[in-house]
């Protein structure tokens, strides 16, 4: 008995020994998203890649992974570090790879980050640890929040069948695409003077009338005060945004975004266009709406003066964090001779509509109906 007990003792110790020869630098982590982008609200997996390299088991592996603060989990799992952390516990045999999944969701705009997870090895008896911080460099873009508003949509209408209503009452002289011979059927205002001039007879326009109508659409991302209500309005004025675009892309309607907003991909330190054909376009909006910064890189007045001595024709969407005194002077400055049709949207006015689609996506709308019952 006495001997079959020292050659356990022996046998411990010799795995203890071995365990602690583990090479980590061996040992391969990954952290990541299952998709690369996402809908708020829409349910995506992190998943988890430990990979194990070396000739040994890793018997007891601690893993504290970072979640970032707009991402949070479905499958009830525990978070440590004010909710920022998740901790869980693997066992991994030699030159294995485990991949492991965890439902997740965000509500949040904007590009989260999986930036670094803790890896804590522990011996064969469980009585030394050792840690090692791994950084990663796993993301998931969560667009602009879909937001209902019966106002927005009748609204989005007019908008949309007074561009249409434009574009069969005044020819655009951009989309002149050649000239012929004057027939005596024609408007006069179909006549190039220039043309007739140079040919000694009366000479024609001739238009392209397959080009699609353009909105100009002025998203302003400039502060206008209101600090209390400053984030819900900012993120409605984006969201708002975002619903005008996809309007305009299922009408496949041209349009082009003029901008002071911040992004990665922007093109100048001061007024940016985006332009769209209707035509697929949409996600790589998506994308820049989802990544741009909540600050305006040079001030309203400069981008409304850009906006109008650029006068492409089309209607003018204005969109702004909300309405006031400054922006109603700065909107009177440059747009008062009436060029082109001016529509305005403010994130104030759709505030409530941002937080009642965040209730229904978090679930707590249904939760208020069920108690209401």
């Amino acid at each position: 008995m006495i001997l079959f007990l020292l050659i356990v003792v022996a046998a411990a110790l010799v795995i203890e020994k071995i365990s602690l020869r583990l090479p980590i630098k061996n040992v391969g982590y990954r952290i990541e998203s299952s998709v690369p982008s996402a809908e708020q609200g829409e349910e995506f997996f992190i998943v988890t890649t430990i990979e194990n390299r070396t000739k040994h088991n890793i018997p007891y592996l601690r893993l504290k992974e970072e979640i970032p603060g707009g991402v949070h989990l479905c499958d009830g799992e525990d978070l440590d570090f004010n909710g920022r952390e998740h901790v869980s516990t693997l066992f991994v045999h030699r030159h294995e790879r485990v991949r492991r999944s965890v439902r997740a969701v965000s509500c949040t705009r904007g590009m989260h980050f999986f930036t670094k997870g803790e890896l804590s090895f522990g011996d064969f008896l469980g009585l030394k640890e050792f840690s090692c911080e791994r950084k990663t460099s796993g993301a998931i873009l969560v667009y602009p929040r879909r937001i209902r508003s019966e106002h927005l949509n009748r609204v989005l209408g007019d908008v949309m069948g007074e561009i249409s209503v434009q574009s069969f009452l005044f020819e655009d002289p951009m989309l002149v695409r050649g000239y012929r011979d004057y027939t005596g059927r024609e408007p006069l205002r179909a006549v190039s003077f220039v043309q007739s001039a140079k040919r000694m007879q009366l000479t024609v326009k001739e238009y392209d009338r397959t080009r699609t109508p353009i909105a100009n659409i002025i998203l302003d991302m400039e502060f206008y005060g209101d600090f209390e209500h400053y984030f819900d309005q900012r993120e409605a004025q984006v969201s708002v945004v975002r619903m005008i675009c996809e309007s305009f892309e299922q009408q496949g309607m041209g349009y082009r975004i003029i901008t002071n907003m911040c992004y990665p991909e922007m093109k100048t330190r001061g007024v940016n266009v985006i332009e769209s054909e209707g035509n697929g376009d949409f996600f790589r909006i998506l994308d820049i709406l989802g990544v741009a910064a909540g600050v305006a890189i040079c001030p309203a007045a400069e981008l409304l003066s850009y906006a109008k001595s650029c006068y492409w024709g089309g209607a003018f969407l204005y969109v702004a964090q909300r309405d006031c005194e400054e922006v109603r002077a700065e909107l009177s400055r440059h747009f008062a001779g009436g060029a082109g049709m001016l529509h305005t949207f403010y994130g104030s006015e759709y505030e409530e509509c941002y937080r009642e689609a965040g209730a229904r996506l978090t679930g707590q709308g249904e939760r208020k109906g069920e108690g209401a019952a």
